[in-house]
């Protein structure tokens, strides 16, 4: 349920991707422009079995903090659940990516990661790493 007490649907399940992209135009617009004006981090530690790149909030500047926010927001909102390694998270995808934090209360989110969709295969509701 998102903060207006709407149960979220998967817009997949209902709505054409050309009909998303004219629905949420000015959102992924906004996306776009906060996730390409940054440099991300790529996640050693997790490179062999969960390839990814991260955002760290404070790293950013004051704008790009409140772009994360913002973003964080419209991913709880906006996105799909779905369990990776046994636990379920939030994601987004736009443009071959899925995006997602922890869980964490917006206010203590200080994590923003991201993952190449390629990367990874969708079965029911669980994530994995598609490993080829």
């Amino acid at each position: 349920m998102n903060k207006m007490g709407f149960t979220y649907v998967e817009p997949a399940s209902y709505i054409s991707e050309e009909m998303k992209e004219i629905l949420f135009e000015e959102d992924y617009k906004r996306i776009r422009e906060f996730v390409s004006k940054y440099p991300w981090t790529f996640a050693k530690t997790y490179a062999e079995f969960a390839p990814h790149e991260y955002y760290v909030k404070d790293e950013l500047d004051e704008h790009g903090q409140a772009e994360f926010v913002w973003f964080v927001e419209y991913i709880r909102d906006n996105g799909f659940d779905c369990k990776f390694a046994g636990k379920e998270h939030t994601y987004f995808e736009l443009d071959g990516h899925y995006y997602w934090t922890m869980g964490e209360p917006i206010e203590e989110t200080i994590i923003l990661n991201r993952c190449d969709k390629d990367n990874y295969v969708i079965q029911g509701k669980s994530m994995v790493f598609n490993k080829s």
